[in-house]
């Protein structure tokens, strides 16, 4: 799932779905 960059970064960062 590709949201805005910030969304992804958090994704990476807490290994969590982003939006």
């Amino acid at each position: 799932i590709a949201g805005t960059a910030a969304g992804c970064l958090t994704g990476i960062i807490i290994n969590a779905p982003h939006w």
